[in-house]
């Protein structure tokens, strides 16, 4: 026995959205079909860092490398055994 659910889809603010099938569906339809995107701005933050930050990100700054690896080094074995 097979069971039909219909599909809802909602957000939490109750906007609708046109998903990229349905616009073309409808744009091929010559039905008048108006689109709008956002755009998100480029974030402007200015940080004023404490001097201890400042010594401290001098100090460990070269922690990482400059350039990550293009893949993972070899797995090696490790005795995870404590000696006595």
């Amino acid at each position: 026995m097979t069971c039909m659910v219909p599909l809802m889809r909602s957000t939490k603010l109750n906007e609708k959205f046109m998903f990229a099938m349905q616009f073309t569906r409808s744009w091929k339809n010559g039905e008048v079909t108006l689109l709008a995107t956002m755009k998100k701005d480029k974030l402007v933050v200015d940080i004023s860092l404490v001097p201890k930050i400042v010594h401290l990100l001098k100090e460990f700054g070269n922690v990482m490398p400059k350039e990550l690896l293009k893949k993972l080094p070899p797995r090696i074995v490790v005795d995870h055994a404590i000696d006595n």
